[in-house]
């Protein structure tokens, strides 16, 4: 049985640092690997996030509901979104300062659209930031 979110790691109104991490095979409805909720603002550094699945949206990370995040020198691959929702490796929807910094997202998948990356509702001013990242090899399933 999977949980509803974050199968790896689910982060709610929390601002912590994620450094030295693997984060793979893990499976929830939203944010497979990790569900950035509720004005959290956590810092990845040096991780790889892969193999992770999700039945709704964001099979690698999915960031949301005024969440900010900075993910740095990262490897986001092989992750999975077999929902409607799309977003392979990310799914990120408003926010105030996403940044993804020096970061390769590729060979991710999803159902629909996004299979690397979707980005939704985003707005003046809260748009994300990709900084020196290699983006490739997407999959729609």
């Amino acid at each position: 049985l999977s949980p509803s979110y974050g199968g790896g790691l689910y982060i709610n109104s929390s601002k912590l640092i994620i450094s030295h991490c693997e984060i793979r095979n893990n499976k929830a409805y939203v944010g497979g690997g990790i569900c950035i909720n509720y004005n959290s603002s956590p810092t990845i550094k040096n991780c790889s996030i892969y193999s992770n699945e999700s039945s709704g949206s964001g099979g690698g990370i999915l960031i949301f509901n005024g969440s900010s995040s900075i993910i740095e020198n990262c490897l986001v691959y092989s992750n999975t979104s077999l929902g409607g929702g799309g977003g392979g490796g990310f799914y990120i929807t408003g926010g105030p300062a996403i940044k993804i910094i020096n970061t390769t997202i590729t060979n991710n998948n999803a159902s629909t659209i996004g299979s690397n990356i979707r980005i939704l509702n985003s707005s003046i001013g809260y748009d994300p930031s990709f900084i020196n990242c290699i983006v490739w090899d997407a999959h729609i399933l």
